[in-house]
């Protein structure tokens, strides 16, 4: 599942800059969410916090949700429209697209009340295996890769693209049968019991890209400021994640630099699901719980909790999924004091070779042109045979002291991936990298260099 977490994800999973806003912006979503487990379907009451001025709010939901009124402020009906329509650069994906017309009384801060109803029943179909989301009293999941509530933006991967990570506050409500739970990765604020069914009630621990609900019958384990929800049979495997994480914690601080973090939160989800990284949490697949030899997918996700903002229009995600990728497998090594990352190297050469001769494509085009040509998910591995020969040319001490430098300079004002080949550049200039950088992140000459190298010693040496 890291190897491809597939289109949605990495359209919107740390996207653009957040200085990228639209003219009209969603600051808080309010949602009070009911299920009929029986008729799989649910309805939900939403309440938007819109900032801004413009003509029209343009909202996706999953297909099969249907808007059945919208009000503003004072009670008064809003005129709309929806349609359920293809993106129109992705002609697999379907959502139904609202438009409010939003001029009359937005103007510096507005609310608008929506209910809609309707089921879920994932997007496999598309080729976005990871999206298995329905509802079910065995597990349900509502997140944002469903459109499961009102994501804005148009329905257009480029424009989302440049629409880019948008934070909001959130507060959550959800009623469910008393024999299952709810939980976010926000702040559980309070229960409400009734006969035979229990309201859960969740707010955000800090503004956040997406909101991620799961229901099921979960236990919590808690340690200091971590937070692990955990399927009931699976009480040993949440140990050894909270131990993964305190151990993965301190080598990025390491690394890094010191992170804070307050109520951590990693929730489990069923396998298949996709693993996925929050402001403050990780949504983590039954696998790394079930299994000891998946830790690692725990390994890549925390490793983007120090991501800097991409600011380009269609970010490459060399820096940050190369990154994760490259990071997973050195974490993994080091925490079981093997040769890991050298084993994963050659598997992932080898992998690379394959591709590049079987797509002229791939083998013809920069990594830095992978988001114009919605190939980012070739970053994952090529982009992790960057890191590795940039490991092995300039040293373990100089490699994080530069990735942590690079951490510093742009993570409030966010980077382009020319601004980070060029921040490597600066940083390495003893070194003589220029090459390097030239040849895997502005040109194809990597692909020579791939299908030339037997053994993963011959890309570095």
């Amino acid at each position: 599942m890291i190897f491809r977490k597939l289109i949605l994800i990495s359209v919107l999973a740390f996207g653009s800059s957040n200085l990228l806003f639209s003219q009209i912006k969603v600051s808080q979503y309010d949602l009070d969410f009911q299920f009929d487990f029986e008729n799989e379907r649910l309805s939900c009451v939403a309440n938007l916090s819109i900032n801004g001025r413009g003509d029209t709010l343009n909202l996706l939901l999953y297909r099969l949700l249907k808007v059945t009124c919208i009000t503003d402020a004072s009670g008064r009906k809003v005129d709309f429209t929806q349609n359920v329509v293809s993106f129109e650069d992705f002609e697999k994906l379907q959502v139904n697209h609202i438009k409010i017309p939003v001029r009359e009384f937005a103007q510096t801060k507005s609310t608008l009340t929506i209910n809609y109803e309707g089921t879920i029943v994932g997007y496999t179909e598309t080729g976005m295996n990871y999206v298995k989301d329905h509802i079910s009293s065995e597990f349900t999941m509502i997140r944002m890769d469903a459109f499961a509530y009102p994501v804005q933006g148009n329905p257009s991967i480029q424009e989302l693209r440049r629409l880019g990570m948008q934070l909001f506050d959130y507060n959550i409500a959800a009623t469910v049968p008393d024999s299952l739970k709810v939980v976010t990765i926000g702040k559980l604020l309070e229960t409400e019991q009734k006969t035979g069914v229990v309201k859960y009630k969740y707010q955000s621990i800090v503004p956040s890209w997406r909101i991620d609900l799961a229901i099921g019958k979960y236990r919590t384990l808690s340690f200091d400021n971590f937070r692990i929800h955990y399927f009931r049979e699976d009480s040993v495997g949440a140990q050894r994640v909270l131990s993964a994480i305190r151990q993965t914690k301190l080598l990025y601080d390491n690394w890094f630099g010191k992170k804070e973090l307050t109520d951590f939160t990693v929730i489990e989800v069923l396998e298949g699901y996709g693993s996925q990284t929050d402001a403050c949490g990780i949504i983590l697949t039954s696998t790394a719980f079930k299994n000891p030899e998946y830790t690692e997918e725990l390994y890549h996700e925390i490793s983007h909790l120090w991501n800097v903002p991409h600011k380009d229009r269609a970010p490459c995600r060399l820096e940050s999924e190369g990154l994760a990728m490259f990071m997973q497998f050195l974490v993994k090594g080091k925490i079981e004091n093997n040769n890991y990352l050298e084993k994963m190297a050659q598997i992932t050469l080898e992998k690379v070779k394959k591709q590049i001769e079987n797509n002229s494509d791939f083998a013809s085009t920069p990594i830095i042109e992978y988001g114009e040509k919605n190939m980012t998910d070739y970053s994952y591995s090529k982009g992790m045979l960057f890191f590795y020969i940039l490991y092995h040319t300039v040293g373990e001490k100089a490699f994080f002291d530069a990735i942590k430098g690079y951490y510093d300079e742009f993570k409030d004002t966010g980077s382009t991936t020319k601004e980070f080949a060029e921040y490597l550049k600066r940083t390495f200039k003893n070194y003589s990298v220029d090459k390097l950088i030239n040849d895997w992140i502005y040109t194809n000459q990597s692909s020579t260099l791939l299908l030339n190298s037997k053994v993963k010693e011959d890309l570095w040496k």
